[in-house]
Protein backbone atom coordinates (compact mmCIF):
# COMPACT_ATOMS: atom_id res chain seq x y z
CA UNK A 1 0.00 0.00 0.00
CA UNK A 2 2.76 2.18 1.03
CA UNK A 3 4.45 2.05 -2.47
CA UNK A 4 1.17 2.43 -4.96
CA UNK A 5 -0.44 5.31 -2.57
CA UNK A 6 -0.71 7.43 -5.37
CA UNK A 7 -2.58 4.61 -7.89
CA UNK A 8 -4.44 3.77 -4.68
CA UNK A 9 -5.91 7.42 -3.47
CA UNK A 10 -7.62 8.47 -6.76
CA UNK A 11 -8.06 12.48 -6.74
CA UNK A 12 -9.92 14.16 -4.40
CA UNK A 13 -12.84 16.38 -5.83
CA UNK A 14 -13.44 20.26 -5.61
CA UNK A 15 -14.86 23.26 -5.67
CA UNK A 16 -13.62 26.61 -6.60
CA UNK A 17 -15.10 29.80 -7.96
CA UNK A 18 -14.39 33.72 -8.38
CA UNK A 19 -16.49 36.76 -9.20
CA UNK A 20 -16.35 38.14 -12.20
CA UNK A 21 -16.58 41.66 -13.30
CA UNK A 22 -20.60 41.69 -12.64
CA UNK A 23 -19.91 40.25 -9.54
CA UNK A 24 -21.29 37.30 -10.27
CA UNK A 25 -20.05 33.96 -9.13
CA UNK A 26 -18.33 31.94 -11.74
CA UNK A 27 -18.18 28.11 -10.35
CA UNK A 28 -15.71 25.69 -11.61
CA UNK A 29 -16.33 21.57 -10.33
CA UNK A 30 -14.01 19.22 -10.61
CA UNK A 31 -15.09 15.34 -9.93
CA UNK A 32 -13.50 13.29 -7.56
CA UNK A 33 -11.33 9.91 -8.97
CA UNK A 34 -11.96 7.06 -7.09
CA UNK A 35 -8.65 5.25 -6.78
CA UNK A 36 -7.45 1.81 -8.47
CA UNK A 37 -7.27 -1.44 -7.18
CA UNK A 38 -4.09 -3.87 -6.63
CA UNK A 39 -4.08 -7.29 -8.02
CA UNK A 40 -1.31 -9.04 -6.23
CA UNK A 41 1.29 -12.11 -6.83
CA UNK A 42 0.70 -13.46 -3.91
CA UNK A 43 -0.81 -17.13 -3.31
CA UNK A 44 -3.25 -17.34 -0.05
CA UNK A 45 -2.48 -20.97 0.00
CA UNK A 46 1.01 -20.15 -0.50
CA UNK A 47 1.37 -17.47 1.77
CA UNK A 48 -0.49 -19.21 4.43
CA UNK A 49 1.75 -22.09 4.33
CA UNK A 50 4.76 -19.97 4.98
CA UNK A 51 3.24 -17.91 7.70
CA UNK A 52 2.34 -21.11 9.75
CA UNK A 53 5.64 -22.46 9.40
CA UNK A 54 7.26 -19.31 10.65
CA UNK A 55 5.01 -19.20 13.62
CA UNK A 56 5.82 -23.11 14.54
CA UNK A 57 9.39 -22.81 13.78
CA UNK A 58 9.67 -19.49 16.22
CA UNK A 59 7.36 -21.55 19.23
CA UNK A 60 9.60 -24.46 18.91
CA UNK A 61 12.54 -22.64 19.37
CA UNK A 62 11.06 -20.36 22.10
CA UNK A 63 12.67 -21.72 25.30
CA UNK A 64 16.06 -21.41 23.55
CA UNK A 65 19.04 -19.45 25.03
CA UNK A 66 17.27 -16.25 23.57
CA UNK A 67 15.07 -14.94 26.49
CA UNK A 68 15.55 -11.35 25.54
CA UNK A 69 13.28 -11.99 22.46
CA UNK A 70 10.06 -12.08 24.68
CA UNK A 71 9.13 -15.34 23.86
CA UNK A 72 10.38 -15.63 19.77
CA UNK A 73 12.54 -18.11 18.80
CA UNK A 74 14.99 -15.83 16.55
CA UNK A 75 15.41 -12.40 16.12
CA UNK A 76 14.10 -12.86 12.37
CA UNK A 77 12.42 -15.75 10.95
CA UNK A 78 11.92 -14.91 7.10
CA UNK A 79 10.93 -16.93 3.93
CA UNK A 80 10.24 -15.51 0.07
CA UNK A 81 8.76 -17.90 -2.84
CA UNK A 82 9.72 -16.52 -6.06
CA UNK A 83 8.52 -17.63 -9.66
CA UNK A 84 11.76 -18.07 -11.41
CA UNK A 85 10.26 -17.76 -14.69
CA UNK A 86 8.33 -14.20 -14.07
CA UNK A 87 9.92 -12.84 -11.13
CA UNK A 88 6.58 -12.70 -9.28
CA UNK A 89 6.33 -12.88 -5.62
CA UNK A 90 3.88 -15.98 -4.13
CA UNK A 91 4.92 -15.43 -0.54
CA UNK A 92 6.93 -13.14 1.39
CA UNK A 93 6.34 -12.93 5.22
CA UNK A 94 8.82 -12.71 8.42
CA UNK A 95 8.06 -13.14 12.23
CA UNK A 96 7.69 -9.54 12.86
CA UNK A 97 4.05 -9.14 12.10
CA UNK A 98 2.19 -6.75 13.63
CA UNK A 99 -1.16 -5.51 13.65
CA UNK A 100 -2.08 -3.09 10.68
CA UNK A 101 -5.00 -1.73 13.02
CA UNK A 102 -3.02 -1.04 15.62
CA UNK A 103 0.49 -0.62 14.40
CA UNK A 104 1.81 0.88 17.40
CA UNK A 105 0.84 -1.88 19.97
CA UNK A 106 4.74 -4.04 19.89
CA UNK A 107 3.55 -6.19 23.02
CA UNK A 108 4.14 -9.77 21.28
CA UNK A 109 8.34 -8.31 21.27
CA UNK A 110 8.63 -5.56 23.64
CA UNK A 111 7.54 -4.76 27.06
CA UNK A 112 5.19 -2.17 26.37
CA UNK A 113 5.45 -0.27 29.92
CA UNK A 114 9.19 -0.15 29.09
CA UNK A 115 8.52 1.38 25.37
CA UNK A 116 6.37 3.73 26.60
CA UNK A 117 9.19 5.02 29.02
CA UNK A 118 11.83 5.68 25.79
CA UNK A 119 12.08 8.87 24.37
CA UNK A 120 10.78 9.83 20.60
CA UNK A 121 14.31 8.84 18.88
CA UNK A 122 14.28 5.60 20.75
CA UNK A 123 10.39 4.36 20.33
CA UNK A 124 11.07 5.22 16.68
CA UNK A 125 13.74 2.46 16.66
CA UNK A 126 11.38 0.30 18.23
CA UNK A 127 8.52 0.97 15.50
CA UNK A 128 10.83 0.63 12.79
CA UNK A 129 12.31 -2.46 13.58
CA UNK A 130 8.61 -4.09 14.17
CA UNK A 131 7.09 -3.03 11.37
CA UNK A 132 10.44 -3.09 9.05
CA UNK A 133 10.32 -6.06 6.46
CA UNK A 134 13.71 -8.23 6.95
CA UNK A 135 13.34 -9.58 3.38
CA UNK A 136 13.65 -6.48 1.75
CA UNK A 137 15.50 -4.30 4.31
CA UNK A 138 18.19 -6.03 5.93
CA UNK A 139 21.37 -7.77 5.08
CA UNK A 140 23.14 -10.79 6.15
CA UNK A 141 25.60 -13.48 5.65
CA UNK A 142 24.15 -16.17 2.92
CA UNK A 143 26.47 -18.85 4.14
CA UNK A 144 26.09 -22.21 1.94
CA UNK A 145 23.10 -20.57 -0.22
CA UNK A 146 25.72 -19.14 -2.42
CA UNK A 147 27.61 -21.74 -3.20
CA UNK A 148 25.56 -22.48 -6.76
CA UNK A 149 26.55 -18.82 -7.65
CA UNK A 150 30.09 -19.41 -6.84
CA UNK A 151 29.78 -23.06 -8.97
CA UNK A 152 27.98 -21.04 -11.73
CA UNK A 153 30.98 -18.86 -11.86
CA UNK A 154 33.62 -21.03 -12.20
CA UNK A 155 31.81 -23.33 -15.13
CA UNK A 156 30.84 -20.18 -16.78
CA UNK A 157 34.71 -18.61 -16.85
CA UNK A 158 35.66 -22.04 -17.72
CA UNK A 159 37.61 -21.86 -14.41
CA UNK A 160 36.57 -25.60 -13.96
CA UNK A 161 34.37 -28.31 -16.13
CA UNK A 162 31.91 -30.46 -14.89
CA UNK A 163 33.47 -33.66 -14.84
CA UNK A 164 36.98 -31.78 -12.68
CA UNK A 165 36.96 -33.43 -8.92
CA UNK A 166 38.27 -31.54 -6.03
CA UNK A 167 39.35 -33.66 -2.88
CA UNK A 168 38.67 -32.38 0.50
CA UNK A 169 40.52 -32.89 3.74
CA UNK A 170 38.32 -30.71 6.03
CA UNK A 171 39.96 -27.73 6.01
CA UNK A 172 42.21 -25.15 4.04
CA UNK A 173 45.21 -23.64 5.35
CA UNK A 174 45.75 -20.12 3.68
CA UNK A 175 49.22 -18.40 4.81
CA UNK A 176 48.76 -19.17 9.17
CA UNK A 177 44.71 -19.33 8.80
CA UNK A 178 42.73 -22.86 9.22
CA UNK A 179 39.42 -22.87 7.38
CA UNK A 180 37.66 -25.77 7.96
CA UNK A 181 34.45 -27.13 6.32
CA UNK A 182 31.74 -28.03 7.98
CA UNK A 183 33.05 -32.18 7.75
CA UNK A 184 36.26 -31.35 9.82
CA UNK A 185 36.90 -35.11 8.78
CA UNK A 186 36.88 -34.86 5.32
CA UNK A 187 34.62 -35.57 2.48
CA UNK A 188 37.10 -36.84 -0.09
CA UNK A 189 37.37 -37.17 -3.43
CA UNK A 190 34.37 -34.95 -4.80
CA UNK A 191 33.00 -34.20 -8.39
CA UNK A 192 31.46 -30.52 -8.74
CA UNK A 193 28.52 -31.73 -8.44
CA UNK A 194 29.13 -33.86 -4.92
CA UNK A 195 30.76 -30.46 -3.90
CA UNK A 196 27.18 -28.89 -3.96
CA UNK A 197 25.72 -31.57 -2.54
CA UNK A 198 27.70 -32.07 0.36
CA UNK A 199 27.96 -28.14 0.91
CA UNK A 200 31.43 -28.73 0.95
CA UNK A 201 33.78 -25.49 2.34
CA UNK A 202 37.14 -26.91 1.32
CA UNK A 203 36.29 -28.04 -2.73
CA UNK A 204 34.55 -24.28 -3.03
CA UNK A 205 37.52 -22.62 -1.74
CA UNK A 206 39.65 -24.54 -4.27
CA UNK A 207 37.38 -23.41 -6.92
CA UNK A 208 37.64 -19.29 -5.84
CA UNK A 209 41.05 -19.95 -6.61
CA UNK A 210 40.84 -20.79 -9.83
CA UNK A 211 37.95 -18.21 -10.68
CA UNK A 212 40.14 -15.27 -9.32
CA UNK A 213 39.31 -12.25 -7.43
CA UNK A 214 38.33 -10.68 -11.24
CA UNK A 215 36.00 -12.95 -12.13
CA UNK A 216 34.08 -13.63 -8.78
CA UNK A 217 33.86 -9.79 -8.52
CA UNK A 218 32.43 -9.70 -12.32
CA UNK A 219 30.04 -12.37 -11.29
CA UNK A 220 28.93 -10.98 -7.97
CA UNK A 221 28.10 -8.06 -9.95
CA UNK A 222 26.10 -10.10 -13.37
CA UNK A 223 23.69 -11.63 -10.54
CA UNK A 224 23.11 -8.21 -9.09
CA UNK A 225 24.97 -8.61 -5.30
CA UNK A 226 24.66 -5.20 -3.60
CA UNK A 227 22.43 -3.63 -5.81
CA UNK A 228 18.91 -2.83 -5.50
CA UNK A 229 16.35 -5.52 -7.49
CA UNK A 230 13.76 -2.53 -7.76
CA UNK A 231 10.94 -5.24 -5.94
CA UNK A 232 7.63 -2.96 -5.85
CA UNK A 233 7.83 -2.72 -2.03
CA UNK A 234 9.44 0.34 0.34
CA UNK A 235 12.51 -0.04 2.39
CA UNK A 236 14.68 -1.54 -0.23
CA UNK A 237 18.48 -2.04 1.03
CA UNK A 238 21.86 -1.22 -1.07
CA UNK A 239 24.22 -3.30 -0.22
CA UNK A 240 26.94 -2.23 -2.10
CA UNK A 241 29.26 -1.07 0.60
CA UNK A 242 29.06 -4.94 2.27
CA UNK A 243 30.57 -6.41 -0.75
CA UNK A 244 33.93 -6.95 -1.42
CA UNK A 245 35.53 -5.35 -4.58
CA UNK A 246 38.17 -6.99 -6.41
CA UNK A 247 41.32 -5.73 -5.11
CA UNK A 248 39.82 -5.82 -1.95
CA UNK A 249 39.61 -9.95 -2.59
CA UNK A 250 42.61 -11.28 -1.08
CA UNK A 251 42.96 -14.64 -1.02
CA UNK A 252 41.50 -15.44 2.38
CA UNK A 253 38.41 -13.00 1.28
CA UNK A 254 38.14 -14.92 -2.06
CA UNK A 255 38.06 -18.22 0.41
CA UNK A 256 35.12 -17.12 2.20
CA UNK A 257 33.42 -14.95 0.04
CA UNK A 258 33.19 -18.66 -2.09
CA UNK A 259 31.08 -20.16 0.29
CA UNK A 260 28.82 -17.16 1.42
CA UNK A 261 30.64 -15.76 4.52
CA UNK A 262 32.20 -12.18 5.48
CA UNK A 263 30.01 -10.28 3.17
CA UNK A 264 26.30 -9.60 3.64
CA UNK A 265 23.11 -9.11 0.91
CA UNK A 266 19.16 -9.14 1.39
CA UNK A 267 16.95 -12.26 0.87
CA UNK A 268 15.38 -10.50 -2.27
CA UNK A 269 18.91 -9.84 -3.80
CA UNK A 270 19.53 -13.72 -2.90
CA UNK A 271 16.58 -15.14 -4.28
CA UNK A 272 16.54 -13.14 -7.64
CA UNK A 273 19.66 -14.03 -8.08
CA UNK A 274 19.11 -17.50 -7.22
CA UNK A 275 15.91 -17.82 -10.21
CA UNK A 276 18.19 -16.53 -12.40
CA UNK A 277 20.68 -19.44 -12.36
CA UNK A 278 17.95 -22.04 -12.17
CA UNK A 279 15.88 -20.65 -15.26
CA UNK A 280 18.53 -20.49 -17.28
CA UNK A 281 19.96 -17.13 -17.05
CA UNK A 282 17.46 -14.69 -16.85
CA UNK A 283 17.44 -11.88 -14.47
CA UNK A 284 13.71 -10.73 -14.05
CA UNK A 285 12.69 -7.96 -11.73
CA UNK A 286 10.53 -9.03 -8.42
CA UNK A 287 7.04 -7.77 -7.98
CA UNK A 288 4.38 -8.00 -5.92
CA UNK A 289 1.31 -6.91 -8.27
CA UNK A 290 0.63 -7.95 -11.01
CA UNK A 291 -2.36 -5.96 -12.41
CA UNK A 292 -4.28 -2.38 -11.33
CA UNK A 293 -8.05 -2.47 -11.79
CA UNK A 294 -10.53 0.35 -12.09
CA UNK A 295 -13.66 0.50 -9.78
CA UNK A 296 -15.47 -1.71 -12.58
CA UNK A 297 -12.78 -4.36 -12.61
CA UNK A 298 -10.78 -3.43 -15.74
CA UNK A 299 -7.62 -3.62 -16.00
CA UNK A 300 -5.76 -0.74 -16.22
CA UNK A 301 -2.16 -2.22 -16.67
CA UNK A 302 -0.47 -5.70 -16.56
CA UNK A 303 2.97 -5.92 -14.74
CA UNK A 304 4.36 -8.25 -17.40
CA UNK A 305 7.83 -9.86 -16.13
CA UNK A 306 10.82 -7.44 -16.49
CA UNK A 307 13.56 -8.85 -17.95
Amino acid sequence: ESYYTDVLNGVNGREFGYLNEDSELQRTVIEPENGYSLVSTLDVNIQQIVEKYIKQLDEELSDGPNQELNGHGAKNIAVIVMNPKTGEIYAMATNHGYDLSDPYNVSSWYDQDEVDALSEEEQAVVYNDMWSNFCVSYAFELGSTFKPITVSAALETGSINPDDTFYCDGYEFITDTRINCDNVNGHGMETVREAIQNSCNDALMQMSYLIGPANFSRYQQIFNFGLKTNIDLPGEARTDSLIYTEDQLSTINLATNSFGQSYNVTMIQMITGYCSLINGGDYYEPHVVKQIQNENGNVIETKNPVL
